[in-house]
């Protein structure tokens, strides 16, 4: 009871991002993507599920297609029964940002990014689509998690490596991007060796490549037939007009947010001179992403 009374307000966000999701998911009918992942659910075998649904119709991991065809088997493809754990997945999200805000930096840093995942727009409306956005996001955030517990806790345990490497996984057999996304991240990691954290590092990366290598195939497919072709060329303006798509549209939300980072750098950032670090790690993250 106390646990709750202390975090009262985390359970709030969390609540609100939930409702905010779970209500878009319920009033409106399938995209055109979902409804070509659910069309490519037809297939009676895993083989063929594999072979036509993921390798030849699709230009994704097979990842989130397995999953939605063993859901889906159970629960349908109504708009609820099928958008349901993808909300969880949002929603488990801000619980995550919340706790890696907490560890790497302090509570009211924590509070903030999860007040912002959970009802900024963007994260809201891919939240709640029966796509690999959410369970995305949620496994980059578990990645950062276990990262975090492999190169910088001074507690060592296999079990967070094997957890690590089971994220490095998990993500690139979700999407491609995130495949990219974690590469990177991998090989920031190797600044951060010492003597006590480098051998559960290297088994985290190998336990990641193991499990991915039944996919490899199916990858090798994809890159062979141009699967990223449709995107195009980015112009200048493309930094700045993501964040403000990402910021709602909003120069009152795009402001605070630069004068709460201004305040932070050179006004609070000296109480918080071990969290140096994190400062770097966050800012190469983000930018390496986009």
């Amino acid at each position: 009871m106390q646990l709750i009374r202390k975090n009262i307000d985390l359970i709030l966000i969390i609540i609100a991002g939930f409702v905010l999701r779970i209500s878009i998911a319920v009033t409106h009918s399938y995209t055109n993507d979902e409804l070509s992942a659910i069309n490519r659910l037809r297939y009676d075998n895993f083989s063929d599920l594999i072979d036509q649904g993921v390798k030849l119709g699709d230009m994704h991991p097979a990842g989130v297609q397995v999953f939605e065809k063993i859901w889906s088997s159970v629960f349908g493809t109504s708009e609820f029964a099928l958008r349901l754990p993808f909300v969880l997945f949002g929603t488990a999200s801000i619980c995550m940002i919340f706790l890696l805000g907490l560890k790497w930096f302090n509570r009211q840093t924590g509070i903030y990014a999860a007040i912002f995942l959970s009802f900024l727009f963007f994260p809201v409306l891919q939240s709640e689509l029966a796509r690999p956005y959410s369970p995305g996001l949620l496994i980059a955030l578990l990645t950062a998690w276990f990262y975090h517990k492999v190169l910088f806790c001074e507690v060592k345990k296999m079990s967070n490596s094997l957890l690590l490497g089971l994220c490095f996984a998990a993500g690139m057999y979700t999407h491609y991007f995130l495949f990219l996304q974690l590469i990177f991240i991998g090989i920031s990691g190797l600044i951060f060796l010492r003597k006590d954290n480098y051998k559960l590092y290297i088994l985290a990366a190998f336990t990641g490549v193991v499990l991915y290598l039944p996919h490899l195939g199916i990858t090798l497919h994809h890159l062979n037939v141009g699967g990223l072709g449709w995107l195009g060329k980015q112009d200048s303006t493309f930094l700045f007009s993501y964040i403000f798509d990402v910021l709602n549209n909003s120069w009152l939300i795009l402001i605070v947010i630069f004068a709460g980072a201004l305040i932070s750098v050179f006004f609070v950032r000296t109480s918080y001179e071990k969290s140096n670090r994190y400062y770097w790690i966050c800012l190469g993250w983000f930018f390496e992403f986009i």
